[in-house]
């Protein structure tokens, strides 16, 4: 036999055990490099869409993760288009001269709670804006009223 000619067609018929054995180990070769890269291929697109991510867009975020192909650039569109749409409904409220959003200082005399329930029950915008979480509203205007936080409003 000229084992110059031996095909692997023959290896199969006449050493079947041999050529499992050439099949297995020539996988293992090549799917050890691969399974690696791939690895390291998907916990930096992970740690892409962590860089990202942004308070109260956990589905979003945990969505991308989840389906295997989502990039941090499509995470992050995402985000800007939403933030974008949030932002134009703030900016296409009325505003007084100041550039404050009428109904949270309209009523200067009257308890907190009550000038922020008179402003959520008017305002669909802010609602979805804090997620239908009123007590969320409230904090913020809270830590504003202490100084605690400044918020950006939108001028005309």
């Amino acid at each position: 036999m000229n084992l110059n000619s031996i095909t692997a067609d023959q290896v199969r018929r006449n050493r079947p055990d041999l050529a499992a054995q050439l099949e297995a180990e020539a996988r293992a070769a090549v799917a050890g490099p691969v399974a690696t890269n791939a690895a390291k291929d998907e916990r930096s697109r992970i740690a892409a869409i962590d860089g990202v991510a942004l308070p109260g867009y956990e589905d979003l975020i945990a969505e991308a993760k989840a389906d295997g192909h989502s990039s941090a650039s499509d995470v992050a569109l995402q985000i800007a288009r939403v933030e974008r749409s949030r932002f134009s409904g703030l900016a296409k409220q009325d505003l007084d001269p100041e550039g404050v959003v009428s109904g949270r200082s309209g009523q200067a005399n009257a308890p907190l709670e009550d000038r922020a329930k008179a402003e959520w029950n008017r305002n669909p915008t802010l609602r979805a804006e804090f997620r239908e979480s009123f007590d969320a509203y409230v904090s913020l205007l809270r830590a504003e009223e202490r100084g605690a936080v400044s918020v950006l409003r939108a001028t005309s």
